[in-house]
């Protein structure tokens, strides 16, 4: 049983941490820009500023937080303490500092929820504090969402009690004003920290307060958001089918609204249900949807919260190695975000990985292997989850690392603190509630009491996983479960085809009215032509007929058009899943953080599949890493590249081989073999690439190139190119490629590339970009960070580009040592 199941959902609750307010905001942007330019004083200035600034939040938050940072310093000048001012003018001082006060305390709380949105917390504590202390004017409208400000930057912080305080506090502000929606905001809230402490009943109490509310208010964002945080909470109940019911409701809510952010959400919660009752392809076709809206709002907590759900679905499957990947992948964005929850989430998934292989090959008698190989990297994985779980006070992932800990150190042989570690796990468990968890830590305890000869505790143990295991297969709710599910579906696709048959018949009825127009017409020129000489009349018979011939042509065209679409449609999907299937061998990354100061890679493929692509291998400090360039594109490029990627690992890991030019030198035989039996005449397909191993201690980099070679630059020097060999893989049988070595420094960068950038026709004549003006450009970029090259070679291909035909699939990689 897999051990994560309830917890990935539980990340979705960063999202729906409302961070808006009530302030009314002004007048839209151009409004609010005519206004500051026209402002006269300091005053009507910070005015301008504050709402321009709140009304760029959701547009351009780091131009929202200069005007924020600007109406700060403006409204702290006019409240300087060290201003003197004549006694006849004291007291009206005095009136205009405590105005300027409030509006520095609203300069601070917007900046604060400006960090807020970017997760930026610890610098956002400071600002919510001293708008704290600037608002002592009894404005407790504002003192609420400072307060509740607070609550939100001590939850990002994984402070959890500090973060209930201070939403308690806000929320008893507010309740005196009425303010419903406000109200709604920061039950949500409350119900999110609580469910993040796993107090699911105090959590299911404030949701439905807030849903309530929003339903009154007619809100209906926020009636979904409280949806999905209700269906959430059911989830890690183990009450899968409530958690259904709630989440279809949003869903059918959000088809309406549009709104891709929410509406990926539910797709994921959707999934998560599925996965749990084992339908596996419906659960990944769900996480795959909501994968590709998040990718779109380039959102990437929720693309790595996915990631790791779709990497839970294929570990399910054992497909392990992919699994892995999705994973390291996901735990890559964690620590760029730093995000501690995730973090330790992830942990426990590549830990999970690492454990089913070691549990696998334990059970097929390789018990030394497992021992001294793999239980070691779960063991590292599930500690550092643990460690992280116990920092931030999430008990649920604590006593999942607890209990995978446990479990490994039962086989070492390590029974006491193995023991030690599985009752301490239990009574979390049993605390929170998580019967699927319980019954695990139950059966292995059982296990260790057997091992040690204690049987009255093995029986317990045993008899209580027993017990919940029934509890947990209860078939009726499995049925109840996919009858739901089913006529979900159903009602959704009767819906369609109602409304698709309803066209049609408005459509039919068009059509007979204007055969009946076309009909009288014709009797009316009979009528008046009747007298007309009978060669007249035959005449006309003939037309008909012609006409009668020219429409069923029209019919037959017409079917022979709608099954050429139909077989297009299938074609095209076919390919969309072949390219899931391509992205998912890529590597997860080409480079950890600790091997190089940064990369990018940039691949544009000409049609949806690719024939370029990219590979990684690590052995000690040695990284090899390689950039290929099949023959051809589309379709038969994806299968040479798929070839070529197979034939990279056999050369590595089956035959061992460690020289880039006897890596080549190997594929270049498979290749020769396997092409000139499918064509004896001569092969003519092939690869261009560029093989390196890089030190990652000595930075010494040892390459081999089939056509392609690689690129160093150098801040104020010329580009230095290393040519490759003038033979492509596959060309000539038994031919001696190449190796040398290049010995890089400190902030240099090297670039690998296929021919697909500089082959591309476009500029105002239509030509190729060349090769000499992709050099100039690689080293016009060269001193930007890695990110900024990406957009800036995007950016440059397309305006290069412009209506022309992609000619080729483009991939170019650079990093900086």
């Amino acid at each position: 049983m897999k051990l994560c199941s309830s917890v990935f959902i539980l990340l979705l609750t960063l999202q729906v941490f409302n961070t808006d307010n009530s302030f009314a905001e002004v007048s839209k942007s151009d409004s609010l820009l005519r206004i500051l330019q026209k402002a006269k004083n300091d005053t009507d200035k910070i005015n301008a500023l504050i709402a321009l600034s709140w009304q760029l939040r959701q547009q351009n938050l780091d131009s929202a937080l200069v005007l924020g940072k600007e109406a700060l310093i403006l409204s702290e000048k006019l409240t300087d303490p060290d201003t003197r001012v004549p006694p006849e003018e004291e007291k009206q001082n005095q009136l205009l500092v405590k105005t300027q006060r409030r509006k520095t305390a609203r300069a601070n709380y917007n900046i604060g929820t400006f960090l807020n949105i970017k997760t930026d917390y610890h610098n956002s504590l400071g600002y919510f504090i001293k708008a704290l202390l600037s608002e002592d004017q009894g404005d407790n409208r504002l003192k609420s969402q400072i307060l509740s400000g607070l609550g939100i930057a001590y939850y990002g912080l994984s402070d959890y009690p500090k973060a209930l305080e201070y939403q308690a506090q806000a929320l008893k502000l507010i309740e005196t004003y009425g303010d419903k929606k406000e109200i709604a905001r920061i039950c949500g809230n409350m119900g999110i920290v609580f469910a993040s402490q796993s107090k699911y009943e105090d959590a299911l109490t404030y949701y439905f307060k807030a849903l309530k509310l929003c339903e009154e208010l007619g809100d209906k964002p926020g009636f979904v958001r409280m949806l999905n945080n209700l269906a959430l909470v059911y989830y890690n109940k183990g009450d899968f089918l409530r958690a259904l019911d709630f989440n279809f409701k949003a869903l059918s809510i959000e088809e309406n609204l549009k709104d891709k952010n929410s509406l990926a959400i539910t797709l994921s919660s959707i999934g998560a249900v599925y996965e749990s009752q084992k339908y596996y392809e419906k659960a990944l076709d769900y996480f795959f949807k909501a994968l590709k809206l998040e990718k779109e709002l380039d959102n990437n907590y929720e693309i790595a919260r996915n990631l790791g759900n779709i990497a839970e679905v294929l570990l399910a499957q054992d497909n392990n190695s992919v699994a892995l990947n999705y994973n390291l992948w996901a735990l890559n964005i964690r620590k760029k975000l730093k995000d501690n929850r995730g973090i330790a989430y992830a942990c426990v998934s590549i830990g999970d990985v690492y454990m089913k292989q070691a549990d696998s090959a334990w059970a097929s008698g390789n018990q030394k292997y497992a021992l001294e190989k793999i239980y070691p990297d779960a063991l590292f994985y599930y500690s550092i989850a643990l460690n992280t779980s116990k920092k931030i006070g999430e008990n649920h992932l604590t006593a999942i690392s607890l209990t995978q800990i446990g479990k490994i150190q039962t086989r070492q042989g390590l029974f006491v603190p193995s023991e030690a570690k599985l009752l301490q796990a239990l009574a979390i468990a049993e605390s929170i509630g998580i019967p699927s968890l319980s019954q695990i830590i139950h059966e292995n305890l059982s296990d260790i009491y057997s091992r040690t000869g204690d049987y009255k505790k093995a029986f317990t143990h045993h008899r209580e996983f027993g017990m919940l295991k029934d509890t947990l297969l209860n078939k009726d709710k499995s049925i109840e479960f996919s009858r739901k599910a089913m006529g979900y579906e159903y009602d959704k696709k009767s819906s369609l085809l109602k409304t698709e048959q309803e066209k049609k018949d408005a459509l039919n009825a068009s059509q007979r009215l204007k055969q009946r127009i076309i009909m009288y017409s014709i009797i009316a020129v009979l009528l008046l032509v009747i007298s007309l000489a009978a060669l007249i009349y035959r005449s006309s018979l003939q037309k008909q007929k012609a006409n009668r011939l020219l429409a069923l042509k029209s019919t037959i065209i017409e079917e022979q058009k709608t099954l050429v679409e139909a077989k297009n449609r299938h074609i095209t999907d076919s390919i969309h899943y072949a390219k899931r299937i391509q992205e998912a061998l890529l590597p997860a990354t080409l480079f950890e953080p600790a091997e190089v100061s940064g990369f990018f890679v940039y691949h544009q493929p000409k049609d949806i599949v690719s024939g370029d692509f990219y590979w990684r291998f690590k052995d000690g400090d040695d990284l090899f890493f390689a950039v290929v360039d099949c023959t051809g594109h589309g379709v038969p490029g994806a299968m040479m590249s798929m070839l070529g990627y197979d034939m990279l690992e056999y050369a590595v890991k089956d035959k061992k081989l460690r020289q880039p030019a006897l890596i080549i030198q190997s594929i270049n035989t498979q290749m020769m073999e396997k092409l000139i039996k499918s064509n004896p005449g001569g092969a003519t397909d092939g690869m261009d690439m560029t093989i390196c191993k890089l030190n990652v201690k000595t930075l010494n980099l040892t390459y081999s190139g089939a056509k392609n070679g690689l690129i160093v630059a150098e801040q104020d020097k010329e580009l230095t190119f290393f040519p490759a060999d003038k033979c492509s893989v596959g060309d000539r049988a038994g031919y001696p490629f190449s190796q040398n070595s290049i010995q890089l420094t400190n902030k240099q960068s090297v670039y690998l590339f296929t021919d697909g950038y500089a082959d591309q026709n476009g500029g105002p004549d239509r030509k190729r970009y060349m090769t000499v003006r992709f050099r100039q450009f690689l080293k016009k970029i060269s001193t930007l960070s890695c990110d900024q090259q990406k957009m800036e070679l995007l950016t440059e291909f397309n305006n290069w580009k412009g209506s022309t035909n992609q000619r080729d699939d483009v991939l170019v990689v650079g990093f900086k040592i």
